[in-house]
């Protein structure tokens, strides 16, 4: 049989459960909008690159005015940009399904936990006011408090987890755009040639591909973020990751290869690890003062629970 302080335990986590299940069928319904959206605008895209390629008064004017390969290069870019724009929007929406599927069966698990709680607890409270009066009701309530505080300790705990976790994807994006700015330096001082625009090209997509990463990183730690207390000017820090990689991408691939744009998507994820960072800094203060406070009640628990000893047996 689970201990009161599991059951309470079990109360919170269920309660939490439903929270995030709540925000996220909101933000999985946001996203299908989106790649319903995005969808169409690559298949709109794609055709536009077809109809340049096969028969059709726009292949021949083009071919005739002699902009045709150019005019192909631009549509081709287009389409690709909007299939990388699709093919993240269908990656973090896939994530989202995942972890509501994962939060629903864990709830289903602990379905009912708050009426076996508060059963165990009044039995709890009524055990202790019959051998300790005032002061085992007064041990009930701190062991409550207790409870609350390790929920409070836990769900930090799995913030800065998610937190570090998307650190570290950041902190690779950015060694790979460093890697592709060195190269593109190298091709800007005349040693550049077909190896070194692969190689470019390779970092580049590393890259890229990343940063889908880091969305649907940057997904979970503002939802594990949802269940903590948190400064307003973080908020709005917070919210901003949920649309970083439509920021990252938007107009990127146009100057792709250009050093300045390399540059400055390396300044936004740059910002992106600083802010991280600053919230990492904050949880980890949070967590200090919980456990901090954890300490102290734990020995009100004890200094407590000697009292009412010493009384028994005077």
């Amino acid at each position: 049989m689970k201990k009161l302080s599991e059951l309470q335990q079990d109360m919170y986590r269920e309660r939490q459960l439903e929270s995030r299940i709540r925000n996220l069928e909101i933000r999985r319904d946001k996203l299908e909008e989106k790649a319903r959206d995005l969808k169409f605008d690559k298949e709109k895209e794609q055709e536009d690159v077809e109809k340049l390629q096969g028969r059709s008064l726009a292949n021949l004017f083009y071919k005739v005015t002699g902009k045709k390969q150019e005019m192909l290069d631009k549509e081709q870019l287009e389409a690709y940009e909007a299939a990388v724009k699709y093919d993240a929007a269908a990656r973090e929406l896939e994530a989202v399904r995942q972890d509501l599927d994962a939060l629903r069966n864990e709830k289903m698990e602990l379905r009912g936990s708050e009426e076996r709680y508060k059963s165990a607890l009044a039995e709890r409270v009524e055990e202790l006011r019959r051998q300790g009066g005032e002061a085992g009701e007064q041990m009930a309530r701190m062991e409550e408090q207790k409870g609350e505080l390790r929920r409070q300790e836990r769900e930090i705990g799995e913030a800065e987890s998610a937190g570090k976790n998307a650190l570290s994807i950041a902190e690779s994006i950015l060694d790979s755009l460093d890697s592709a700015q060195s190269w593109s330096t190298w091709d800007l001082f005349g040693g550049g040639g077909l190896v070194t625009d692969l190689i470019k090209h390779g970092h580049l997509d590393d890259a890229q591909d990343k940063v889908e990463n880091l969305q649907i990183a940057l997904d979970r730690f503002h939802t594990e973020l949802m269940d903590i207390s948190i400064p307003a000017e973080i908020e709005v820090r917070v919210d901003g990751f949920l649309k970083f990689a439509d920021f990252f991408f938007d107009g990127l691939f146009a100057d792709w290869m250009v050093r300045d744009r390399i540059k400055g998507s390396q300044e936004q994820v740059r910002d992106a690890y600083k802010s991280i960072e600053k919230i990492l800094d904050r949880l980890d203060s949070l967590k200090r003062e919980v456990r901090a406070e954890l300490g102290r009640l734990e020995s009100r628990i004890e200094e407590t629970a000697l009292r009412q000893e010493e009384s028994s047996h005077a």
